[in-house]
């Protein structure tokens, strides 16, 4: 009975002793999973840049950082360092020492814990689990929203570009692009990759209001800044019924209709004028008080675009319409006198030359008024190919004309259009007479001397020449071989 006693007395102290035991080991894990890194400080350094600080603890031989943009806790990191591995949810930044900047995307919010590891590389320690929201990228909002300009149906905003020096984590560009919104928030356009914008469609002489929006893509985040509203209006309708004429050989008359609205006082006008019509239109005049204007000193054949615009107040505002179309118009071409004195005349004609010269001027208009009528028959879509057909035609006339060297008529472009006589120099002048009404400058070559005559001229950008006693035009130089020159 004693040998039971004792048997049963030992099995209770043994199992005493295994239980002492075990919470003595359990003690020992729990103080080891307890004992942490303490004094961990993170903080935004830079944009895309973090510091880790943190207490460096004895016979930790090297510190690693988990960071994530997911939620975790110390229970999540002590499960993952059992078997000495961190799981793929974490980004891990390796050899971290106290101080140590880390690399990061913008704008985000990250948890971040400090791992200790002992001489065989064993996770040992680890921090409470930090958070950090990292810095975004500055983005101002734009201050000069403007209205840049305006028809009676759209307007152009206009603003200052967003410009940054910064790139996205992986280096590349970041992207920026503006959104418009009306006054009560409705999207107007999007995704706009230039500073200014037209938005069409509108009513004439109405207001609006719009605000413009930054929008930047970096680090797969658009970060959207919103400029204060700007109220625009759009202009009143554009002045009608245009028009240019001719008022000589140097100026130019421009009228239009008188505007015509309700309420509007102190009306006047101003005409803008330019030498394209995709050109550089300058004003002319402004405060007309009429419904004309006449640009004067400007060259003969001269084409000019103009436009006109109305200033009138309403309810003690000054406002101005919209453009009207644009117009052109061409002044008249000079008569260019295609009668010389002929220094290699005989003195025998001399009275007779007078009598010629006396009745130059309606000789003139007969021949130019055939040359005027053969230029407008004449089409081709190159200069060479308009000008082959001048002198064509105008050798045509020398076929049922005679070749002279005599009289008062020969050597005019009335000899060949309107009295069948006719020599080189006659021809020349003929064609010239053609040319000018096409348009064309042309050189009158060996005038008034005893040797062949022929024209000079541009054609299509090139020097050239044409010649219609023989009906022929080319670029470059006359082939004066064929008269033996």
């Amino acid at each position: 009975m004693n040998k039971k006693r004792i048997n049963k007395k030992s099995i209770i102290i043994i199992g005493v002793i295994s239980l002492l035991i075990m919470i003595g080991i359990l003690c020992l894990l729990l103080v080891g999973f307890n004992k942490k890194i303490d004094n961990v400080r993170v903080s935004n350094t830079d944009f895309q840049k973090i510091m880790v600080n943190f207490d460096l603890i004895d016979d930790i031989s090297s510190y690693d950082v988990v960071l994530s943009d997911e939620k975790f806790d110390r229970d999540d990191i002590a499960e993952d360092i059992e078997d000495n591995s961190l799981n793929n949810e974490y980004d891990i930044v390796n050899n971290v020492t106290s101080g140590s900047t880390i690399d990061v995307l913008s704008n985000m919010l990250y948890y971040i814990c400090v791992l200790g590891k002992d001489a065989t590389g064993k996770y040992v320690i680890f921090s409470d689990v930090m958070e950090i929201k990292t810095q975004a990228l500055d983005v101002s909002a734009i201050s000069d929203l403007s209205l840049s300009d305006s028809t009676n149906d759209n307007i152009k905003l206009k603003w200052s570009p967003f410009t940054s020096d910064k790139t996205n984590y992986d280096g590349s560009e970041i992207i920026v692009t503006y959104s418009i919104y009306d006054k009560d928030g409705n999207l107007i356009k999007d995704n706009i990759e230039e500073n200014e914008y037209v938005i069409s469609g509108l009513d004439s002489f109405t207001k609006y209001a719009y605000r413009v929006t930054t929008d930047v893509l970096v680090d797969t985040k658009v970060i959207s800044v919103s400029s204060e509203l700007l109220d625009v209006m759009t202009k009143s309708d554009p002045i009608t019924g245009v028009s240019v004429k001719s008022s000589g050989t140097s100026s130019l008359s421009i009228t239009w209709d008188k505007y015509e609205m309700d309420n509007i006082e102190n009306i006047s006008y101003s005409v803008y004028g330019a030498d394209k019509e995709d050109g550089d239109f300058k004003l002319l005049k402004d405060n007309i008080e009429g419904n004309s204007y006449k640009e004067e000193k400007l060259d003969d054949n001269k084409t000019r675009y103009y436009y006109v615009v109305c200033s009138f107040e309403m309810d003690g505002s000054s406002y101005v319409s919209s453009n009207s179309e644009v117009v052109k118009g061409t002044t008249d071409k000079k008569v260019v006198t295609s009668y010389y004195s002929n220094s290699y005349n005989s003195s025998s004609n001399s009275s007779s030359s007078s009598s010629s010269s006396s009745s130059s001027s309606s000789k003139e208009a007969q021949a130019r008024a055939v040359a005027r009528k053969i230029a407008n028959s004449i089409t081709g879509s190159t200069d060479l190919e308009k000008v082959q057909k001048a002198a064509q035609i105008v050798y045509n006339y020398t076929l049922d004309a005679t070749y002279t060297t005599s009289g008062n008529d020969y050597y005019t472009a009335y000899g060949v259009f309107i009295k069948g006589e006719f020599s080189c120099a006659g021809t020349a002048r003929a064609l010239g007479m053609v040319l000018e009404e096409m348009g064309y400058k042309w050189t009158h070559v060996n005038p008034n001397q005893w040797t062949h005559q022929w024209v000079e001229l541009e054609m299509d950008g090139k020097k050239g020449y044409a010649d219609a006693m023989i009906a022929i035009a080319g670029y470059g130089e006359y082939p004066s071989w064929f008269w033996g020159m």
